[in-house]
């Protein structure tokens, strides 16, 4: 059985083009719901995902390592990276 965290963060990258299409559709939850604006970091915003939505959005990752999807018809650059540690991304 591949690895499944049970916490990930997500990091909102500005996209380098608008031109660039999203590879896949964003399978986690609106990231309006769960994104935080960043402070101190090269991201725009982050958030952290736990249980299912953290495992199923990671297993998305995996297959889609340019990290690029579309969240309601638009390309997003949206980072995933499992989160084994206590810690948070502000």
């Amino acid at each position: 059985m591949p690895y499944s965290p049970d916490r990930v963060v997500v990091y909102e990258i500005e996209a380098r083009s608008a031109d660039e299409p999203g590879a896949a559709d964003w399978p986690g939850p609106p990231p309006a719901s769960f994104l935080a604006p960043s402070t101190g970091r090269r991201s725009i915003a982050c958030g952290e995902l736990m249980a299912d939505p953290a495992e199923v959005v990671y297993q998305a990752a995996l297959e889609n390592p340019g990290a690029r999807w579309i969240v309601d018809g638009a390309t997003r650059v949206l980072a995933v990276n499992s989160l084994p540690l206590p810690g948070d991304c502000s």
